[in-house]
């Protein structure tokens, strides 16, 4: 078998060959074995354990000679060791005293040896050629494998199978231990020196565990490497990429306790570390320096355990076996560990920081005995000169219980030191402290010679040139950028360039002797510049006349810390000089960070935009037109200059890769330099044109090659949601964030280590795969993205389960949650980046729990209108024609109240942390958009913390909206947005009657509570607390007035946030750019553009939504002004403030907004020949009624010529209209039908009356392919009507079908149907939401595409929209009844609603009899589901009985009031 490596471009280096081995039987974990006992100790050790600090010697150079390698310690804790230089193996008691025997053999210079738990004894004999094996109890030994190299370290997995790490040929090799013919299988390395993963340099001593996962201590590359069983990749589980407080040298042994953490012998730091729940510590040998004292070691080789947890090492430098007792493996109440985030610091090593970023420092805090009290305290000391003096935190510094967020210029320069002090409250106080050290240096000054550090400048030959560094340089560590320019010296420097080559060399400006002078037409060089008044040299005048005409000049300046030579800067400029005069043109970068200065170019990051704005010097002057052109460049390195051409594809490319280019502001996107890699230099430069001049001015860039992040693993490779993943990456360029990202969507951690644990939430398909990648990202903020493996993640369902039940059981007792649960713990104790991580994750689960409860209950009756909101471009779920039964309703109410009680404690973890470093906003965005996702779950208070923790977010976001790039907006806005809008959704839902108010907020309804104290102040509708029965029993009013409060102060909350992201978004946004945000809770766009691209503009959401603006708007701006638009969409109509009943409960929510450039909104206006049109559509899950079917051929009235209908279409607010849609389906297609209606009264048609207010004619040549006739009176005709009464009459054979005629045909006999039909009738609203969140429908017009699944509306200005959607009419009675034997006096002509019952003058009912009574009832009861809000359950029959004709009065008002017109079925 033939083993090959290929480098990285897949090119073979160089190539390995082992003998091809036949597997054998025995050779496999799938194989049928005999499967042999663990013959070595792994002591169940505790996170408090530790050992003496003095070793007992067991052996000496007496009995072991020189340079004794091997040790084994067997399973019945007997000590091996075969001495280097001797052919033996000498066994003695655990104690060392004893020699129980003393085995000879022809072996030469052992490295290793292993025993099994049989007693045969396996011992390197490479230096012969094999491993031999030592059968107990006999007096020989056999050769059992074969190897080319002496074997550094030995093993016997529990198959039989033996392994050897060769050093000399770095690999380890694999084979059966009965058959000495098998040539053995290299199972890890490639036979070559090298660091990559799937290569070994030295390999030394090597463990098997029971996953037959092989671990090897890999000298040559000062780590320890992980293989899995069959995979010849390793991952890196110690060394330097791992824990930078630990760093191995040469590495030799290694081994695992009980609970799998390493134990490794560092050689060649003369020490023994092990694992332990965050990182590593020392255990033997920790003074740092070789030695022969007991406490010291020198040249560790080997380790291994005896039964009782003691250590035995091989110290070879001292030529001797030294043994350290276990002291402690118990941890009582007063253990505490303390592990700072930002690893072991001294002052002599600290962690260095500049002066003008946030830094953050966080603590893991264990403790063995949670359930006792703790309290933490920070201090902090300057330690510039000794850390004498430890003073409280200043108030700069933003602290929590285990962790602290330090401003940007909270602190001067200089070495600081921050101690943590954690105290457990006993009878007697147990303190732990851990010290931090931090070095604050300074940032480094940005040099600039002309204003916002502009490249290229044109000037004109006969005016001075004035280069002011003092004034233009930026320091970021002042709070204002601004330069202490007395504090540094200026060097000035300029040589000459023609056409971007550079053909002069720098000559000094105040040199005059220079023949590199740049100079020209000065007799006088002493009088070519000036410096600054008073002889400064922080400013330099170039006089007039003293450059050549068409000549391109670079002038430098180098500036040195007056203080401090080591603190320099340097700043260029490019002059163009012409014989004109033109006005000088600055330009600078939008995004400052995004523009790193690098000598005469800026650092631009290839995976972000370039913002850049210009701007004449004299802001006063206005130009006649601007234009931007871009050239590629590559240096020259012969001259020492940059060749560059025009960028010819910048024409092909205008809408995607360039915005802006005849504007003062100029945007390239990321897809320039990301399609254009092989360009290292971009020239952007813009040309002014003035009346009488052009001035151009350009700024020059060098992309930042990206970070190289090396080699990234994770271990382990499969988990639960509780395990703690550990990602271990990069050896080169660490960058200073991480940002980690999987298949769920989410961002997942955010740290500043090369090395970090997180946790995940759980995967997806069978395997449960989570595909993880990892964003490195340098300190120019340019980032890298790989994906580095697919692990297995399942829930940890009992976590969850042990936490929910917690909160649960805290909230039925209004007491605190039980620290007992394991995730409790870590909400407690870990830093923002744990608690976002572990929130994201539970949230995960509980949703999916959610989305599966949901679908039970609509698949067993629950209708899903009634308690879910449809996610946008979602699709109708089925349901069952059965309605749910009590007990499906209890169990779905129990699982939506323990989920809401875990939403709310979740949500207070997230609110209760307070960093606002940028890594730990974008985790926190994540898990409020997850945390909120089931709009169901959220109560009122959970509403609030989520409302304004978003608010929060989202102004910090707007605070760094100069300092962080597009591509990180667009993460966190696509976090934040769905946030708010779930919260907007779920507190709307009870007041919609999309969901039940949550027994949490019934409970704290009956009085003041933390919940609502808050509200209590605001006024709602003339309302107060006051107007209730009682203030301290929960009501179902006092309920809903909370519920508005709560609405109210959400909704203002959301406003602000979107203000927010629109203002932090019109930073970056440049004209024709536009971002958009598309899930299931939200749509919504952002777009800069010019007042004209407004026209005729169609906006398409989604399927079935739109937004379609007309060719003419009455806009007052110019032409060209650049304004911002917003779009958005929304998954439900919140509730009017009033309380007005306006039927919008199953509308979506569109608004579109236009801003100018101050953000301000404009009020734009159409009319009503071009109005703007809007398609809104409703909630999939809309329950439509089914058409009712009319026996109309059994129905004969004498002189009546049609059929009425009589439909309510009354509001209870009439300045609300609505339209009226009429839908009949014939079962005779092929006939023709008259309609005709009439407002407020029967219509009569005939010779000698026509009192109609219109009519129509449903011709079968116009029937649609559903077999239905349909009919639309918009609400401009309906406005101020109650009722609409409709006729219909079959045509006879005679009568023409055509409404191309002026008049309807006019037929004076008695109407006969030949086939019977069906009919449904429905209303519908276009509403606008007012400056006091009322809707109102004054100005809107329905439109004719309206149906059941969408409303077109029509409207004159822009604002916030929904729609209307009632089913109308309700009857009551399927077939007319007549008088009959029990006294029922009905005249019935007209198909009645119940709402129409008072304008029914034909009605009249004298009393019921007990048997027409109960039929009644039976129909009634059938179809109040179908009609009416649940409060009709309070009207019995006889109640209704009651309102016949004769009482038209005060008890129709009353039956109107009482009956609300929420036309959905109510369930409970």
């Amino acid at each position: 078998m033939e083993f090959r490596e290929l480098d990285r471009t897949g090119i073979e280096r160089n190539s390995v060959k082992f003998p091809t081995i036949p597997l054998s039987p025995n050779f496999g974990p799938e194989s049928d074995h005999h499967e042999m006992g663990v013959s070595f100790h792994q002591p169940n050790l505790s996170a408090c354990a530790f050992w003496n600090s003095n070793g007992i010697t067991l052996a000496d150079n007496n009995t072991l000679g020189t340079w004794t390698q091997s040790l084994f310690v067997d399973i019945n804790s007997k000590v091996y060791v075969a001495p280097h230089t001797k052919s033996n193996v000498l066994v003695r008691s655990n104690n060392g005293i004893d020699l129980t025997q003393n085995i000879s053999g022809d072996w030469r210079w052992p490295l290793s040896l292993f025993v099994t738990r049989n007693n045969d004894i396996y011992v390197d004999n490479g230096w012969s050629g094999g491993v031999d094996k030592w059968v107990a109890n006999t007096n020989s030994s056999d050769t059992v494998m074969n190897v080319s190299a002496q074997c550094s370290g030995l093993f016997v997995d529990s198959r039989n199978i033996v392994y050897c790490s060769m050093r000399s040929r770095h690999i380890v090799v694999a084979g059966p231990t009965n058959n000495s013919l098998t040539q053995p299988m290299t199972v890890a390395g490639n036979g070559t020196a090298g660091e990559a993963a799937h290569m070994l340099n030295q390999p030394y001593g090597i463990f098997v565990d029971s996953e037959l996962n092989l671990y090897v201590a890999d000298c040559g590359n000062d780590r320890v490497q992980k293989f899995q069983y069959n995979n010849s990749i390793g991952t890196t589980v110690a060394g330097k990429v791992v824990d930078s407080n630990y760093q191995l040298k040469c590495p030799v042994g290694v081994t695992l306790d009980a609970n799998g953490f390493l134990f490794i012998v560092d050689r060649g730091n003369h020490r023994i570390i092990g694992r332990k729940s965050v990182g590593f510590r020392c255990v033997a040998g920790c003074l740092e320096s070789r030695g022969s004292t007991p406490d010291k070691l020198y040249r560790p080789t080997a380790i291994a355990f005896d039964s009782y947890g003691n250590i035995f090492v091989s110290d070879v430098g001292n030529n001797r076996i030294q043994k350290f007792n276990l002291g402690n493996n118990t941890c009582g109440c007063g253990y505490i560990d303390i592990s700072m985030s930002t690893g072991i610091t001294t002052s002599i090593t600290p962690l260095p920081v500049r002066r003008s970023q946030d830094f953050y420092i966080s603590a893991t805090i264990n403790r063995h005995c949670e359930n006792l009290s703790m309290t933490t305290d920070w201090t902090i000391a300057n330690c510039t000169g000794g850390c004498s003096s430890w003073k409280p935190l200043p108030a700069s510094i933003v602290k929590r219980s285990n962790e602290l967020l330090v401003r940007a210029r909270a602190l001067e320069y200089g070495l600081y030191a921050f101690n943590l002090t954690v105290t457990i409250v006993e009878t007697t106080p147990i303190r732990k402290s851990e010290i931090t050290y931090v070095m604050v240096n300074p940032s480094g000054i940005t040099a600039n010679l002309i204003k916002l550090g502009t490249s290229m400048v044109t000037h004109g030959f006969q005016h001075d040139l004035i280069l002011d560094p003092g004034q233009y340089s930026g320091d970021p560590d002042d709070e204002n950028d601004k330069l202490n320019a007395t504090e540094w010296n200026y060097k000035y420097s300029c040589r000459i360039y023609h056409q971007y080559d550079a053909i002069g060399k720098w000559a000094d400006i105040d040199n005059h002797s220079d023949s590199n002078s740049c100079f020209y037409n000065s007799p006088n060089k002493e009088k070519s510049w000036r410096y600054g008044s008073n002889g400064s040299r922080s400013s330099i005048t170039i006089l007039r006349n003293t450059l050549a005409m068409n000549q391109t000049y670079q002038f430098r300046v180098i500036m040195d810390h007056i203080r401090n030579a080591s603190q320099q800067a340097t700043g260029y400029v490019f002059v163009r000089v012409v014989d004109s005069g033109p006005y000088m043109v600055i330009i600078g970068c939008v995004i400052t960070t995004m523009c790193s200065p690098n000598l005469e170019f800026q650092y631009i990051n290839p995976s972000t935009q370039v913002s850049l704005y210009s701007q004449p010097a004299n802001e006063s002057l206005t130009p006649n037109s601007i234009k931007w052109t871009v050239h590629q460049g590559f240096m020259n390195k012969s001259s020492d200059g940059e060749n560059r051409t025009q960028f010819k594809e910048i024409a092909n490319y205008p809408d995607n890769w360039f915005f802006g280019r005849e504007t003062a502001n100029f945007t390239a996107s990321n897809a320039l330099f990301l399609q254009n890699s092989n360009i290292t230099f971009w020239h952007f430069e813009v040309v002014y044109t003035f009346n009488d001049v052009n001035s151009s001015s350009a700024l020059d860039f060098e992309i930042n090659q990206p970070p190289r992040p090396g080699d990234c693993s994770i271990d382990p490779s499969n988990g639960t949601t509780s395990t703690m993943f550990k990602i271990s990456s990069w050896t080169a360029d660490i960058g200073h964030r991480v940002m980690l990202g999987s298949t769920t969507g989410s961002t997942t951690g955010s740290v500043s280590s090369s090395t970090f644990e997180l946790l995940l939430p759980a995967g997806s398909g069978d395997k449960s795969s989570v595909l993880v990648s990892v964003q490195v990202q340098d300190s120019r903020n340019c980032v890298t993205e790989l994906n580095i493996t697919t692990v297995s993640v399942v829930t940890n369902s009992n976590d969850i389960n042990e936490l929910i039940s917690a909160i649960q059981a805290a909230a039925t007792k209004n007491s605190a949650v039980s620290s007992n649960s394991s995730l409790k713990k870590l909400l407690d104790n870990s830093s923002p980046t744990v608690v976002a991580q572990l929130v994201t994750t539970i949230s995960q689960t509980v949703n999916q729990i959610t989305n599966n409860t949901i679908t039970t209950a609509i698949a067993t009756g629950m209708p899903a209108a009634s308690i879910f909101i449809s996610p946008l471009g979602g699709q109708k779920i089925e349901g069952s024609s059965e309605s749910a039964n009590e007990s499906t309703i209890k169990e779905y109410m129990r699982l939506l109240n323990d989920h809401a009680s875990t939403r709310e404690f979740l949500m207070e973890s997230v609110t209760n942390t307070n960093s606002s470093e940028w890594g730990h906003l974008l985790l926190q965005a994540s898990s409020l958009a997850r945390l909120t996702q089931a709009t169901n779950q959220l109560t009122r208070k959970t509403c609030k913390l989520a409302s304004a923790k978003c608010r929060e977010i989202a102004i910090a976001l707007n605070q760094r909206a100069t300092k962080v790039s597009y591509e990180d907006i667009e993460m966190i806005a696509n976090q934040i947005i769905p946030c708010a809008t779930n919260v907007l959704s779920a507190i709307n839902m009870p007041l919609q009657q999309r969901g039940k108010i949550l027994e949490l907020d019934s409970s704290r309804s009956g009085g003041i509570s933390e919940d609502n104290n808050d509200d209590t102040n605001s006024e709602l509708d003339g309302a107060n607390l006051n107007s209730f029965d009682s203030k301290d029993e929960p009501s179902h009013e006092r309920n809903i007035y909370y519920q508005k409060l709560a609405a109210k102060k959400v909704a203002m909350e959301v406003k602000t946030t979107l203000e927010s992201i629109a203002a932090t978004l019109k930073v970056h946004l440049n004209e024709g750019q536009h971002m958009t945000i598309n899930t299931p809770a939200v749509f919504t766009a952002w777009e800069a553009a010019p007042r004209d691209s407004l026209l005729n503009k169609t906006i398409v959401p989604f399927e079935n939504a739109q937004i379609r603006l007309p060719t003419t708007l009455n806009l007052n701006l110019n032409s060209s002004e650049r304004i911002s638009l917003r779009s958005m969409v929304q998954p439900l109509a919140i509730a009017s403030a009033s309380g007005s009943q306006v039927n919008n409960s199953l509308s979506t929510m569109i608004s579109l907004s236009a801003f100018d450039f101050n953000g301000m909104e404009i009020q734009i206006q159409a009319n009503y020949t071009h109005p703007i049109e809007l398609i809104i559509p409703r909630d999939p899950n809309l329950t439509i009624p089914d058409m009712k079917l009319f026996n109309v051929t059994s129905i004969h009235i004498p002189n009546q010529q049609f059929y009425f209908h009589l439909i309510d279409i009354a509001q209870p607010n009439e300045n609300l209209t609505v339209s009226l849609h009429f839908e009949m389906r014939p079962q005779n297609r092929n006939l023709n039908y008259l309609f005709i209606f009439k407002f407020n009264g029967p219509p009569q048609l005939n010779t000698a009356i026509k009192d109609i207010d219109d009519w129509y004619l449903f011709c079968s040549s116009n029937i649609t392919d559903d077999g239905i006739h349909r009919y639309f009176i918009d609400n401009n005709r309906t406005a101020k009507h109650r009722s609409v009464t409709v006729g219909l009459r079959e045509l006879n054979n005679t009568e023409l079908c055509s409404n191309n005629t002026s008049a309807p045909p006019i037929f004076d006999q008695s109407f006969k149907f030949s086939s019977d039909y069906e009919l449904r009738t429905f209303t519908s609203g276009c509403y606008y939401l007012d400056p006091n969140n009322n809707w109102q429908s004054e100005g809107l017009l329905v439109g004719p595409k309206t149906n059941h699944t969408q409303t077109q509306c029509f409207s004159t200005h822009l604002t916030t929209f929904v729609s209307g959607y009632s089913n109308v009419p309700c009857p009551v009675i399927k077939n007319p009844i007549f008088l009959s034997d029990d006294k029922i006096n009905v005249e019935m002509n007209i198909d009645r609603s119940l709402y129409s019952y008072q304008h029914n003058s034909n009605l009249s009912v004298s009393y019921f009899t007990q048997s027409r009574l109960a039929t009644f009832n039976n129909e009634f009861s059938s179809l109040v589901p179908v009609c009416l809000h649940h409060h009709i359950d309070k009207l019995s029959v006889p109640d209704l009985a009651g309102y016949h004709s004769k009482k038209h009065g005060d008890d129709w008002k009353k039956f109107e009031r009482d009956t609300p017109r929420v036309l959905f079925p109510y369930i409970w």
